[in-house]
């Protein structure tokens, strides 16, 4: 997979291969549904873990635009496909690279294309499903999960999935995998 990098010209085309010493773990999932809480629990489980969302990004580049003062999701949610989807790869990558952590959680992983530059790097996807009591999937009241950024959560790969009723169960999985999702 080679993304071309705009306005860049340090890059012609990137492939986004694996970097040495850093394992990559994308996480998916509804919003609300656990991913974040996921995450915590790897940093806590994993030192040298460092977590970025594909949101963080998109977010600084619209306060550096002026166009957002405050983290606004529903801002953010209208932007991610106002945002060139190659520059936005690249800026990953390059961050990843430049902080080397041991391992890399991304959270809120919601398009393809992420997909597919995790996986070229060699990393996992983590799928995180929240419960309802009753068993039914939960969701949330204060984003549209009709909205087309989420549209494409349900059908993205993963290599893990965790289903979970609760804060505390995700946080039981995350330990539980954390040598899995890091070999």
């Amino acid at each position: 997979m080679g993304h071309r990098c705009r306005n860049h010209p340090a890059f012609d085309e990137v492939s986004h291969a694996p970097i040495v010493g850093v394992k990559v773990v994308g996480v998916t999932g509804a919003a609300r549904h656990g991913k974040d809480t996921f995450a915590k629990a790897l940093l806590l489980a994993a030192p040298g873990t460092e977590r970025i969302a594909f949101s963080d990004l998109i977010a600084a580049s619209e306060r550096i635009a002026g166009r957002m003062t405050e983290r606004d999701p529903e801002h953010l949610q209208a932007t991610h496909f106002t945002m060139n989807r190659d520059n936005l790869l690249c800026a990953m990558y390059e961050f990843i690279r430049d902080r080397r952590p041991t391992i890399c959680v991304i959270t809120g992983v919601r398009k393809p294309d992420e997909v597919e530059m995790i996986k070229a790097m060699g990393g996992k996807i983590v799928k995180v499903r929240r419960l309802l009591d009753g068993g039914g999937v939960f969701k949330t009241e204060d984003r549209d999960p009709a909205h087309a950024v989420e549209a494409d959560i349900d059908w993205l790969p993963h290599d893990l999935l965790i289903v979970a009723s609760s804060a505390l169960e995700v946080e039981q999985a995350a330990r539980y995998y954390v040598k899995e999702l890091t070999r």
